[in-house]
């Protein structure tokens, strides 16, 4: 299959990009970015993997692509977008598309929240490659390491698949994985009574559930579901001890039912230790 990638650059783009081409798909794609002469780090991984970046200008579309994959970001009437309705192309949303690998994934598992989603994936990223498993894990922060946006781990297309899911454009509700997360529901991309409504339709969604219960919000929608908590807050199923949150590194303890795991992150925070419980558990 050909794709297309408009909005390549992006976080949440460039990772699902990179997963199409090591599945043995023809990839390529466009970014304002690139066109500015931005972004020359993300630009040269992506080449370096026979991604082939084009510019953004509507001529990289043509007939002979089968899917035109697009984000929130990419205006409804540019160039390509308007190229690729004229020629009939499968046009993507790219939630639907990660959606799609979650849902393909044995197991899918979709870490969604307020705050964290991000890092929580990375931390599950950096824990997989460490142990040597073969899975996919696709975010939008970093793996450690490396130095452009978006986590990256390539993994078997019949095996296991974390990633980020977001509440960000009201996309949340179309994940249908083996095992759901959520960190935290708090006023963030809007207020939270609209946001509510995605987050329990999501849990719903979701073969099991896990929930931080420091998140009040979170455990209520949680509770409706019989989902797994998890955390600092009152009724855990795997409590989280907090040893200390600083000032150069923070440190406590998961009581998983297996015994005591330690945690020794790096940064200090009382969010970086529950961002790891929620890691620890995935992985």
């Amino acid at each position: 299959m050909r794709y297309h990638f408009s909005g390549i650059a992006g976080a949440g783009m460039n990772p699902l990009a990179r997963l199409m081409r090591a599945r043995g798909h023809v990839v390529q794609g466009s970014d304002r970015s690139f066109d500015q002469g931005k972004n020359a780090e993300v630009a040269a991984r992506l080449t370096a993997i026979w991604i082939v970046v084009k510019p953004q200008d509507g001529s990289a579309v043509t007939a002979e692509l089968d899917r035109f994959v697009y984000s929130t970001a990419v205006e409804a009437e540019t160039p390509e977008v308007r190229a690729a309705r004229a020629l009939g192309i499968d046009m993507v949303p790219r939630t639907a598309l990660l959606a799609g690998v979650v849902a393909a994934g044995r197991p899918g598992v979709a870490i969604a929240g307020t705050s964290g989603k991000s890092t929580i994936p990375g931390m599950v990223g950096w824990l997989i490659r460490e142990a040597g498993v073969a899975a996919t894990v696709l975010g939008g922060a970093a793996l450690a390491g490396e130095g452009t946006s978006g986590c990256f781990l390539p993994g078997p297309e019949d095996g296991a698949v974390a990633a980020e899911a977001c509440e960000s454009d009201g996309t949340l509700t179309g994940y249908h994985a083996t095992l759901g997360l959520i960190h935290n529901i708090s006023r963030d991309h809007g207020e939270v009574d609209a946001l509510r409504p995605q987050f329990e339709t999501f849990a719903k969604r979701c073969g099991r559930l896990l929930v931080n219960c420091a998140s009040s919000e979170a455990a209520d929608v949680g509770r409706a579901v019989g989902a797994h908590r998890y955390g600092t807050g009152p009724g855990a199923d795997t409590p989280l001890e907090i040893t200390s949150a600083g000032p150069h590194r923070a440190r406590g303890t998961l009581h998983l039912p297996t015994g005591p795991l330690v945690l020794d992150v790096p940064q200090p925070g009382r969010h970086n230790l529950e961002n790891a419980a929620a890691a620890a558990l995935i992985a």
